[in-house]
């Protein structure tokens, strides 16, 4: 699969720099993100497309507050317990 190329990361499908920004949309957690369009393949994608953050569902500050705990010594199973979350299996 190819890529267009924008500010240092990758996004859709032709390699193309012709990339604008085509809307902004509210996430769940309510923070603001783009939508890009590619203007050669016109196929648009959201600013975390390919990224390791693309379709979480668990807020990202959420995120980051469990790994600023984990990095201060907490444990796995106490982050959990208490941010209220939980581990998942793949």
């Amino acid at each position: 699969m190819s890529k267009c190329l924008t500010e240092n990361f990758a996004l859709s499908s032709c390699y193309s720099e012709n990339v604008k920004i085509h809307s902004h949309y509210q996430t769940k957690g309510k923070v603001e993100r783009k939508m890009f369009i590619c203007q050669e393949c016109r196929s648009c994608f959201a600013e975390t497309y390919g990224s390791v953050i693309a379709g979480l569902e668990t807020p990202l500050s959420e995120i980051v507050k469990v790994l600023k705990a984990r990095m201060e010594g907490i444990g796995l199973n106490a982050a959990t317990r208490v941010f209220g979350t939980r581990k998942q299996k793949y």
